[in-house]
């Protein structure tokens, strides 16, 4: 790993859900600020990769996208909304990536590799965040199949070390 052991997703050709379950942590919802960074080493660019995400149905998801992009994306029972950055990370390096959400002024921060990449107020539909309080690594709980028919779970396609995760916007 960047500092000592890491955790290690290789997901088959059929995308077996291999995924870290955290359990036990306060709840999470809309008016709740938090702040999550992980080191994270992908080549991945065929699937998205959740880094760490909540439980199925309304969620909050911290990923990669495609194209590497970091995003934080919060989920309600009728839609979502996100915050995607511009650097690219899935280029088989260490890269540091964070995201802070303010809670109250849904205002979110990305960053990657300690520079403050972007920000946006829209990052879900108006509804509200359901409470999280599973969350995975390396997963996202959200069966949706209809959209990702290949990786329904965002499953993560590399290392992903030093996750941490604060119930205050620390960034």
């Amino acid at each position: 790993g960047r500092f000592g052991g890491a955790f290690e997703f290789e997901p088959s050709t059929v995308k077996q859900y291999e995924k870290i379950t955290v359990t036990g942590m306060p709840s999470t919802g809309t008016t709740t600020p938090f702040t999550v960074s992980a080191w994270v080493k992908t080549t991945e660019s065929a699937e998205r990769g959740a880094i760490f995400c909540g439980d199925y149905g309304t969620s909050i998801c911290f990923f990669l996208h495609t194209d590497g992009r970091v995003s934080l994306n919060m989920d309600d029972a009728t839609g979502y909304g996100g915050t995607a950055g511009t650097n690219s990370v899935n280029d088989g390096e260490w890269h540091h990536v964070a995201a802070s959400y303010s809670g109250s002024t849904h205002l979110v921060n990305l960053y990657v590799d300690g520079e403050w990449i972007t920000q946006n107020t829209t990052v879900y539909d108006g509804n509200g965040v359901g409470t999280v309080s599973t969350w995975y690594v390396g997963y996202q709980g959200r069966n949706l199949s209809t959209y990702h028919p290949n990786n329904h779970y965002f499953v993560f396609d590399g290392l992903i070390d030093d996750l941490a995760f604060w119930h205050s916007k620390v960034l």
